[in-house]
């Protein structure tokens, strides 16, 4: 087993803070193989902080925390294999970062970036990727960027990718909350069976993605309650008996699902109350393959509607495909399209 650890991560390990206190801190671990776990934990008393963890194999597990009002704080895990746990905790940092990549095996990671004392944990930064098997993944940021700040606020990426292998019950995660404005989130996943992922999003300037491809009963869902929302899902390339939802709620909403190029027995929702609101769900092929049995809802409340949907694609056992358009309030706009024939029926309620 090869194992190497810097001055700095033996010194906190050891509980000698005094060492640790002067500017900034620097930790470095790289373990081979064997029952590894690693942990660190960094207080720079706002000095720097940066914290890298290598795992090549076997057991392995890694916790990072970085506290006390630091800046420039920096967290990476890289695992290579076998039962990956990781987790990174971030409290009160200014341009904290953190990223997990995991190529294969029993992965798990977690990222938590949170304000320290009341305060805000600002220009925050996460991604995780794995490859391959048993993936679990979870972004949590809360209160990330001041409304007086200039920065860029929360951004939180994680990507599910299947190295030519199709992983099973996939999960991607990221709840951004609290005044994070200038929020970003994307999630992307590949090649996989009962495969979830998941945006939830309140509060500032929000923007979601999801995109899925080559999946089986896979679901995308992404919740918006606050201001200037965007959403968008792309359900593409033989994504089949799956679903997608959007919810928005409160201020400048706009939705978007796509749902396309052999992607079969799909449902795609949007759900929409409050201002200035636009929908659009497209299920349809466009030049090669199929796409049939697909069911599109639009549900919007308020005012300023509009809502588009373009099914294409045979439907029947029983009805499928359908279009359910409901608009309740004041300026409503709605648009259907369907091609294909047998099965298709389109219901649209203004109110």
């Amino acid at each position: 087993m090869k194992r190497k650890i810097s001055a700095m991560a033996i010194a906190l390990a050891l509980g000698y803070y005094g060492l640790a206190l002067a500017d900034d801190n620097l930790a470095n671990v790289t373990q081979s193989g064997g029952g590894n776990s690693v942990a660190v934990s960094q207080d720079p008393f706002g000095g720097g902080a940066s914290a890298t963890v290598s795992q090549d194999g076997n057991s392995n597990s890694a916790s990072l925390t970085q506290t006390g009002a630091g800046r420039d704080m920096s967290a990476t895990v890289s695992t290579t294999g076998n039962s990956n746990t990781a987790a990174v905790l971030q409290d009160g940092t200014i341009n904290g970062s953190a990223s997990v990549t995991q190529d294969g095996d029993g992965n798990k990671a977690t990222i938590n970036q949170q304000p320290g004392g009341g305060g805000f944990s600002n220009a925050a930064q996460a991604a995780i990727t794995q490859e391959g098997n048993s993936n679990t993944a979870a972004i949590h940021q809360v209160g990330t960027n001041c409304s007086g700040c200039t920065a860029d606020g929360a951004s939180a990426t994680i990507n599910q990718l299947s190295s030519g292998f199709t992983s099973f019950n996939n999960g991607a995660t990221i709840n951004q909350t609290g005044l994070s404005l200038r929020s970003n989130a994307t999630i992307r996943q590949d090649s996989g069976n009962n495969s979830t992922a998941a945006v939830n999003q309140t509060g500032a300037d929000q923007s979601a993605t999801i995109n899925q491809q080559f999946m089986h009963l896979a679901s995308a869902q992404i919740d918006q309650s606050g201001h200037n929302q965007t959403a968008t899902i792309n359900q593409t390339l033989a994504v089949n008996f799956s679903s997608a939802s959007i919810t928005q709620a409160d201020s400048n909403n706009s939705a978007s699902i796509t749902q396309n190029f052999n992607s079969n027995n799909n449902t795609a929702s949007v759900n929409q109350s409050g201002t200035l609101q636009s929908a659009t769900i497209t299920q349809q092929n466009n030049n090669t393959g199929t796409n049939e049995w697909n069911d599109a809802t639009i549900v919007q409340s308020g005012g300023s509607h509009l809502a588009t949907i373009d099914q294409g694609g045979v439907g029947t056992s029983p009805s499928h495909n359908t279009v359910l358009i409901t608009q309740s309030g004041f300026a409503n706009t709605a648009h259907a399209t369907q091609t294909g024939g047998a099965g298709n029926s389109i219901t649209i309620t203004q109110h």
